[in-house]
């Protein structure tokens, strides 16, 4: 769960599930349809995200990552 501020009392937000997709496929961003991209964590967070593991060269590291990616985007 994440809290949508610090304070105790802040609204609890369910964890998503896993999804299929990442932003370095072009079925990511058709999914998002007509939404607007805007320059906030949509686009920064895989960017930067991509930019690191392309960065890697631990393959069990890259798995691993993987595997955890689905809670960023």
């Amino acid at each position: 769960m994440t809290r949508s501020g610090p304070e105790p009392r802040a609204r609890r937000i369910p964890d998503h599930q896993p999804g299929p997709l990442r932003p370095n496929e072009i079925a990511y961003w058709e999914k998002r349809g007509e939404r607007r991209l805007g320059i906030g964590h949509v686009f920064k967070y895989p960017h930067s995200y991509y930019d690191l593991f392309r960065r890697v060269d631990d393959p069990e590291l890259k798995r691993e990552w993987e595997e955890k990616a689905f809670e960023l985007f």
